[in-house]
């Protein structure tokens, strides 16, 4: 009987852990905001550099800055790194990519200074060629910071 009662703790156990690991995975995703860099990047673009606005936002674009900002908010040292997103989209002359992490309540609002503020992020997001882009801040339970990814391509 003894054996049993620790077999069924041990299982209870593992079972709190798992709920425990994906309330702790919810959590850093939550706060996913794919629009509102955009958005002033756009107003930015017309109304600044008199450069078109981005013609479409793209869902695909975005999955990959959004895996992309979990998996940098879920390193080892949280530190900030581009990736090679070519072979994930196809058809495409250019690709563009900024990646930054603020622990800023406002996120993506102080995200978007820091990046008008540095000339080779701004250089990025003013390419008048660019058509599509496709954005993702997450935030980091382990870090206690948003992560954030912006993906630019013209097709």
């Amino acid at each position: 009987m003894g054996r049993v009662l620790r077999a069924l703790a041990l299982a209870g156990a593992i079972t709190l852990a798992s709920i425990v690991g994906l309330i702790e995975e919810a959590q850093s995703t939550a706060g996913h905001t794919p629009t509102i860099q955009i958005g002033l990047w756009n107003s930015h673009r017309v109304n600044v550099h008199n450069l078109p606005r981005w013609s479409g936002y793209s869902p695909t674009m975005s999955r990959i800055a959004c895996r992309h900002a979990y998996d940098m908010g879920r390193t080892v040292s949280g530190r900030l790194y581009h990736t090679d997103i070519s072979h994930q989209v196809g058809s495409w002359r250019w690709l563009g990519q900024v990646v930054g992490y603020t622990s800023d309540p406002r996120g993506t609002q102080s995200l978007f200074k820091a990046y008008h503020n540095s000339a080779p992020h701004r250089a990025v997001w003013e390419v008048r060629r660019t058509v599509y882009v496709g954005d993702c801040a997450v935030w980091s339970t382990k870090f206690h910071r948003w992560y954030h990814v912006a993906n630019f391509r013209d097709p």
